[in-house]
């Protein structure tokens, strides 16, 4: 960890910081690729947070929050909190720490986690004074899109109805939103964990390249097809499924609905696995570059896709791919 910047190193980490900041205001005032931007802008902090004394970093990351503020306000100032707190700044401590690839994705994605939350918690605290009032904002919002849906349903009814029309299957819609919120809703926190995760892989590789131009002594990356899910993953599969289906039968939705929620996020880990498996064979039959393309993009955009799950299941078993390609991240 650097002590000190030497005056060679100074306008680099300078020009670093300037272009994170750049990014993070352009960001709010680009929204159609706002989000491209906010990641370039966590790319830049992160590199800054690996090379530069921790004073630095956060002191960069305060400054260039406190212009989105005066500039734009403090909507995007706390996103932005949350994607540079929360991304860039574990991103570099990790980078210089060296853990592996695994551990560094779940701490980017715990990061950005911690990093949201704080700005919503921020957010609602500081224009109404109460640290809990996020919860309320969440839930007035959520409201105001099944009003909103509810609403244009019933413009669809009175405009049918007006011309004449049959409106049996617009008279639905409520109903339909409303099953939909019940069907799809319970499962928010597992989806938002996939996305987070997802998000913090890229971010991860995309951060892990650029530093490697840097050092290229640091270690490479296994390759995608030496992945494997974490050790004990299965366990806790196996305890997911018997919460959500225990929950249902002692009268428990609540159990049950963390279950499935942890059921939903293990399939995934287990899927892409499996996937990781399907590309170890490709490679081992000694199958092209596109001729493999096609058939991964073939298994996924089939009923075939169900089976990767399947298939990183018993990888984690039976270990498929002797000898073992990877140890467990």
């Amino acid at each position: 960890m650097p002590e000190r910047v030497s005056r060679a190193d100074g306008p680099q980490l300078v020009r670093l910081g300037s272009l994170g900041a750049v990014l993070a205001v352009g960001a709010g005032w680009l929204p159609g690729i706002g989000v491209f931007l906010a990641l370039a802008s966590a790319l830049s902090f992160g590199i800054l947070a690996g090379e530069a004394p921790a004073a630095w970093s956060v002191g960069a990351v305060v400054a260039t929050v406190v212009l989105c503020q005066v500039l734009q306000g403090w909507g995007p100032a706390l996103a932005m909190l949350a994607v540079l707190g929360g991304v860039s700044l574990v991103s570099g401590v990790n980078l210089r720490r060296g853990w592996n690839l695994g551990t560094h994705v779940l701490l980017v994605g715990g990061g950005l986690v911690a990093g949201f939350w704080l700005a919503a918690v921020l957010f609602a605290w500081i224009p109404t004074g109460h640290p809990l009032g996020w919860i309320a904002f969440l839930r007035q919002e959520y409201q105001g899109i099944q009003t909103v849906a509810h609403a244009t349903a019933a413009g669809l009814i009175a405009a049918y109805r007006q011309q004449g029309l049959p409106v049996g299957p617009h008279s639905q819609a409520r109903t339909a939103t409303d099953l939909m919120v019940q069907a799809f809703g319970p499962y928010l926190p597992a989806s938002l964990a996939l996305l987070t995760l997802a998000g913090a892989g890229v971010e991860t590789l995309a951060m892990r390249r650029l530093w490697r131009r840097h050092d290229p002594a640091m270690a490479p990356d296994p390759p995608f097809r030496a992945w494997v899910s974490p050790s004990g993953g299965v366990t806790i599969y196996a305890l997911a499924w018997a919460t959500a289906i225990g929950g249902n039968l002692v009268s428990r939705p609540q159990l049950s609905t963390v279950g499935w929620n942890v059921v939903v996020v293990m399939s995934a880990v287990y899927g892409v696995q499996g996937l990781a498996v399907l590309v170890h064979y490709l490679y081992s039959w000694r199958v092209s570059g596109l001729p493999r393309a096609l058939v991964v993009a073939l298994v996924l955009a089939t009923p075939l896709i169900d089976l990767l799950l399947w298939v990183g299941l018993a990888d984690s078993l039976w270990n498929l791919r002797r000898p073992r390609t990877s140890a467990h991240t």
